[in-house]
């Protein structure tokens, strides 16, 4: 009866790690919530020699022997503050994976691209880590490094050794997020892993042109066009991350992301047909915009694509937070924040 109890486990702790309870609204952030992981390239390796990361961008994929710099968002109401979260890097995407571990040990050095056990990378909001070369992949197809960060308003440990019981108990107080990175540029990963791989594993062939692709970055928030409209006008201001903006009771407020001009980068994806054809289809990556608001409010809807977003502000002292989280279509993050007052609530 052990491999039952064990699956129920992994869907159990995988419920945790991604659900609570709901909110009335999709959007509304009323407590403590994990808002998302962004992974940066901040040393490249020897197998980075050949790339070139524009200035001011930064890199979202890794390759072997690289320095990634892991960052954690929260998001809750105003006053809200997380400990440092605790970093783990996963032996695979079941979570009940750290049970069976027991005694969770140090990372090495240069994490492997394939783990046997889960290890601790260390706390923070910002960690950094490095890579092992390429031979530390084994056999493996899958190309991501897992990592989770457990975050928490009180003692992380204690959430981590919450975790870690079979059954486990009660994790209300504690949030958790995992993300799977994907490794790449693929042209350049396949020719590190390449003679390491079981003579078995046919990897694709990759056209030159594919190769010659921009890195992969993160989109870049520039700001925000705001826009307050209400029976006597039209006020349009811009906004950095982190700003307050006064707002009047009843106006209808519009907020749009302005992002730089390499947002959405275009790159190359090689689409396998009939030996020894290869399809390579030019994309366009496409930015998702999710917001959550720290207030309940009326009016409130998505404009487009979700770049914009518009409501009524409300008539009340309470300030209103408003987190933006944006993904591209391949390994791009970014987060912003913007708070609202309502200059005459009554």
């Amino acid at each position: 009866m052990a491999a039952p109890r064990r699956a129920a486990l992994a869907l159990s702790l995988a419920a945790l790690a991604c659900a609570c309870i709901p909110p009335t609204e999709p959007w509304l952030i009323d407590r403590p919530i994990a808002w998302g992981i962004r992974a940066s390239v901040v040393q490249p390796g020897g197998y980075s020699s050949g790339l070139v990361v524009p200035a001011g961008q930064a890199r979202a994929t890794a390759l072997p022997l690289d320095t990634l710099e892991l960052e954690w968002a929260g998001a809750g109401p105003p006053g809200t503050t997380f400990a440092p979260p605790i970093w783990l890097a996963l032996s695979s995407d079941n979570l009940g994976d750290l049970v069976r571990a027991g005694p969770l040990e140090p990372c090495p050095d240069l994490v492997p691209l394939a783990l046997d056990r889960p290890c601790l990378l260390g706390q923070g909001e910002r960690l950094r880590f490095a890579l092992g070369g390429a031979f530390t992949n084994g056999d493996s197809q899958f190309l991501r490094i897992r990592v989770l960060a457990l975050a928490s308003a009180g003692d992380p440990a204690t959430c981590l050794e919450r975790l870690q019981t079979d059954p486990p108990p009660d994790l209300t107080d504690c949030e958790l997020m995992t993300r799977a990175l994907a490794l790449g540029p693929l042209p350049s990963l396949l020719d590190a892993i390449a003679e390491y791989l079981p003579p078995e594993i046919e990897l694709p062939e990759i056209p030159p042109e594919v190769a010659d692709d921009e890195p992969d970055t993160h989109p870049r928030i520039l700001g925000f066009d705001i826009a307050r409209e209400s029976p006597a006008g039209r006020v349009a201001l811009f906004a950095a991350d982190g700003d307050t903006v006064p707002v009047r009771a009843g106006e209808r407020v519009i907020v749009a992301v302005r992002f730089d001009e390499f947002a959405a980068q275009k790159y190359d994806r090689v689409v396998r047909t009939d030996p020894p054809t290869n399809r390579i289809d030019t994309m366009t990556e496409s930015l998702r915009v999710r917001i959550g608001l720290t207030t309940l409010v009326d009016g409130y809807t998505p404009i487009g694509a979700g770049h914009a977003h518009r409501w009524i502000a409300p008539d009340s002292r309470e300030p209103v937070d408003v987190f933006f989280h944006v993904t591209d279509s391949r390994e791009g993050r970014a987060f912003a924040r913007l708070r609202f007052v309502t200059e005459d609530a009554s």
